[in-house]
């Protein structure tokens, strides 16, 4: 759900003048159409198609993304694949609603300028946009995804010490228990 409020979008105050006073938007009926169309956007994007396919690609790919002074041609043609993807699933939304996507982009964009924090699902959007923020964001899940195989691997060697550590409590350590074993 978006964290818009048609009263006062994302509840941000600045000097004293609500997100939409800020935008000056032409009418209260166009302020409402993009409050509207932002919130049907996030709901969208925060949808399990979506999400899915996004996070599945992310997981597939971002593993090939490294820091480096120049970047292999590789990553721009996974960056069109990501693209597509998006364009794709952006699309059915866009069919679905009575704005373009031209004035789509635009609401985004000008909500973006005051707070880019009030849409959650910004970071993909911009991704697609901007070759830059792609990069950016693969790093960022690559590091992500080194931080959680890293603390896998932890856990895994703290469940061998611990197994050992169980061996060694349970172990009879009088001899006993091997000699009734061999006996029986």
């Amino acid at each position: 759900a978006s964290n818009l409020d048609p009263k006062n979008p994302s509840g941000i105050e600045e000097n004293g003048e609500s997100l939409a006073e800020i935008l000056k938007f032409d009418n209260e009926e166009h302020r409402e159409r993009t409050i509207k169309t932002i919130s049907a956007l996030e709901d969208f994007c925060a949808s399990a198609d979506f999400t899915s396919a996004i996070n599945q690609f992310i997981a597939e790919h971002c593993s090939k993304f490294e820091p480096v002074e120049e970047y292999p041609m590789e990553y721009h043609e996974i960056y069109m694949k990501y693209v597509e993807i998006v364009d794709s699933s952006l699309q059915n939304f866009i069919n679905g609603i009575s704005v373009g996507e031209e004035e789509l982009f635009e609401m985004i964009e000008k909500i973006y300028k005051v707070d880019s924090g009030a849409i959650m699902c910004l970071e993909f959007l911009m991704a697609c946009t901007e070759f830059e923020s792609f990069v950016e964001m693969m790093f960022d899940y690559n590091g992500i995804q080194n931080w959680n195989q890293e603390d896998e691997e932890a856990q895994e060697g703290n469940q061998e010490e611990d197994d050992q550590f169980n061996a060694l409590l349970n172990m009879d350590w009088s001899g006993k228990k091997k000699k009734e074993e061999e006996a029986g």
